[in-house]
Formats: structure tokens, C-alpha cells, sequence
């Protein structure tokens, strides 16, 4: 299996790396200055720095077809 390392998907992979990294310090940020409780705050938290991505993928991708 060959890796396409055009720089457009060198710049996805960055992008979705940095938003997993995001989504898990946040999800442990609440998660560790809380309690068991909050784990659905946690999770929300995590999953907003994933739809971070998500939007400034479909944005560059709209920039690059024009």
C-alpha cells in the first residue's frame, strides 16, 4: 500500500493528528479537574476540537477546488 504524500494530504493527516491531540487533552482537562461524573462533558469537549477539524477540512477543501 502506497502513502500519497502530496502536500495537501501531508496537510489532512497534520490537521486531524493536531485535532486528536486537541480532542483528548480536552476530554482529560475536564475529565481530571472533575470528576467520574462529567464523563458526557468530557466526551462533548472532545468531540467539539473533532468537529474543529472536520469544518476546517471541508474549508480548505472548498478552497482547493475553487
Amino acid at each position: 500500500m502506497s502513502v500519497d504524500a502530496t502536500p495537501l494530504n501531508h496537510h489532512l493527516r497534520d490537521v486531524c493528528e493536531r485535532a486528536l491531540y486537541t480532542a483528548a487533552e480536552a476530554f482529560l482537562a475536564v475529565f481530571v479537574v472533575t470528576d467520574l461524573s462529567t464523563v458526557e462533558s468530557a466526551l462533548s469537549a472532545a468531540g467539539a476540537a473533532l468537529l474543529s477539524a472536520v469544518k476546517t477540512i471541508v474549508i480548505e477543501r472548498k478552497r482547493a477546488l475553487g
